[in-house]
């Protein structure tokens, strides 16, 4: 299931980027790189937080009201542990405030994303953990200048659905629970069609316990840095 929606993802992403389209259809691309920390539960075992960092990639398509956006990034635990996690998310958005220094979008999307956990305290035995689920997303962009934008992001889902993994065994027996994400940033028009973005992400989530198993919490943090390109 990751595997198919993660190919989805990027073959969404790369449509934005290189097929045809109307004229007043702008299509925006980007890459980036964050740093942070992260404090981990998982299983019941409280480990030590670490630092983090991530990759991403992601396009945007803005046709009149309507924003449809697309991202994949990949999250790593720097230190002996592994912890790493890919998200995959795909929403539509609709412009529902427009005035001439303010921009709010709101719409529904959907999101997987899978954790890979290997640690000492779980006695070094590897296992899943993976989210789905439809999300809530507004985006509210802030005009400060002609080049300079402040932006915010929120996407949300208080029911996501999970799946456990270990060792071929596996099961999807476990109660709905939050996960939420969040960025604020500052995105700056460069020359030509570039531009940069410098802001801060977060995010967390919860599973519930289930089995014999604990229950597993995640919280991050950090800085980001991107650059896009307006196509």
């Amino acid at each position: 299931m990751k595997k198919r929606y993660l190919i989805t993802t990027l073959i969404v992403i790369a449509c934005f980027l290189f097929l045809p389209l109307e004229a007043n259809a702008k299509i925006t691309g980007g890459v980036g790189l964050s740093y942070g920390t992260a404090n981990h539960k998982y299983l019941g075992v409280d480990l030590d937080s670490n630092k983090q960092w991530s990759s991403g990639l992601w396009a945007n398509l803005t046709h009149e009201d309507l924003l449809i956006t697309s991202l994949y990034q990949r999250i790593v635990a720097l230190g002996d542990s592994k912890i790493e996690t890919d998200l995959m998310q795909i929403a539509a958005n609709y412009r529902f405030y427009n005035e001439e220094f303010m921009q709010i979008y709101g719409g529904l999307g959907y999101q997987l994303f899978n954790t890979k956990i290997k640690h000492s305290a779980l006695d070094d035995h590897l296992f899943s953990l993976t989210g789905h689920g439809f999300v809530g997303q507004v985006i509210m962009d802030i005009i400060i200048t002609e080049n300079l934008h402040a932006v915010t992001k929120i996407t949300g889902n208080p029911w996501q659905s999970w799946f456990f993994s270990q060792d071929g065994y596996g099961t999807s027996n476990i109660d709905k629970s939050p996960a939420f994400s969040y960025g604020l940033g500052l995105h700056y028009d460069l020359v030509g069609d570039f531009a940069i973005d410098l802001g801060l992400l977060g995010g967390s989530y919860k599973v519930s316990s289930f089995d014999d198993k604990g229950e597993s919490r995640n919280s991050h943090t950090g800085i980001t840095l991107s650059i896009s390109r307006k196509f």
